[in-house]
């Protein structure tokens, strides 16, 4: 079912830095109203969640430096710590399901070449227990190719979502300005405005993305969640449902958001606003437990934000089971 409604278009404001993009429209003045489609999502995708599920992210709010390795000082950064869920093997033959155990993580020092410590070396295979075969596979070739990196964002990633479309209005704009391939888009941010934002595809009015005061965890849930009913707010210690994959958001609280995505290997990766794809956290270290992952990119000059606060797990569905949509 389909109906037209005439909306309102806010004037642009600015956003935040590492996913920020510059307003479509440039001139001082803005049209007043704009006309736009709105679909109705079929009933059959629109999942109603349990309202607790909604507050995931209070599970990890309680977060010290003893968990987040982004709470860290560079002293304790410099010890690796174990990368491990502080589970006791012969306790139970399931010992990661129980939500209160997502923030004890062992405070033993890792094995040199290793992300584990010795008690926990059997800590990958654990956690392979909670993938379910969904996982997009590994594509970081497709993702970073030009046209694509610089049109696309993490939250995109995160959907496994690319749009050919903006992909090619970021080739037009730089055939349009006569830069030569060698140039474009790499040396501007021409393409910006056109990388996905939590809430474009729900609210179709949006051209503006996600404001400094919503950049929290609650609105980015819901904003998710708008965007694709599909989606299903989940915590670590969980397998998701069948055709299903795993992915995280973070904040820099009125700054900033960022996506991960899980691998099939059962590590994680992410795409920093338009940069390549990445496979290791701020510490250069791989990652295997996001909440763990250390996210202050203060001395990054291309990040330039500390990722503080973490927000949930969502499970989400496969391009093969439920197309998602970034915009």
């Amino acid at each position: 079912m389909r109906n037209t409604t005439t909306i309102k278009q806010k004037h642009p404001r600015k956003f935040a830095p590492a996913n920020s993009r510059k307003p479509y429209n440039n001139n001082s003045k803005i049209l007043a109203k704009k006309t736009v489609k709105i679909i109705k999502l079929p009933i059959a995708k629109q999942v109603k969640l349990p309202a607790y599920k909604m507050d995931n992210y209070k599970i990890y709010t309680g977060a010290t430096p003893a968990i987040d390795d982004t709470l860290k000082n560079k002293i304790q950064q410099k010890i690796k710590q174990c990368m491990c869920i502080d589970y006791k093997v012969m306790d139970s033959t399931t010992p990661l399901m129980d939500k209160t155990i997502e923030n004890k993580r062992c405070k033993l020092p890792a094995k040199p070449g290793s992300d584990f410590c010795s008690k926990h070396q059997s800590c990958p295979a654990i956690y392979a227990k909670y993938l379910t075969g969904a996982e997009p596979p590994l594509a970081d070739e497709a993702w970073n190719r030009k046209y694509v990196q610089h049109s696309h964002n993490c939250y995109a990633y995160f959907l496994d979502d690319q749009k050919l479309t903006a992909t090619d209005k970021c080739q037009n704009i730089c055939k349009k300005k006569k830069k030569t391939p060698s140039s474009c888009p790499e040396k501007d941010d021409d393409c910006r405005p056109l990388i996905p934002q939590p809430g474009d595809f729900g609210n179709l009015s949006n051209t503006n993305g996600v404001k400094n005061d919503e950049t929290n965890c609650s609105s980015l849930t819901r904003k998710i969640l708008l965007d694709n009913p599909s989606v299903k707010p989940a915590i670590f210690a969980q397998k998701c449902p069948a055709n299903y994959y795993k992915g995280a958001v973070v904040v820099s609280p009125e700054k900033s958001f960022h996506f991960y995505r899980q691998n099939k290997d059962g590590k994680w990766s992410h795409k920093p606003g338009v940069l390549p794809i990445s496979h290791t956290d701020a510490s250069n270290r791989q990652i295997w437990v996001p909440h763990f992952a250390d996210r202050n990119y203060l001395d990054n000059p291309l990040y330039g934000t500390t990722y503080s606060q973490f927000c949930s797990y969502y499970c989400i569905p496969n391009n093969q089971h439920i197309k998602t949509n970034s915009a």
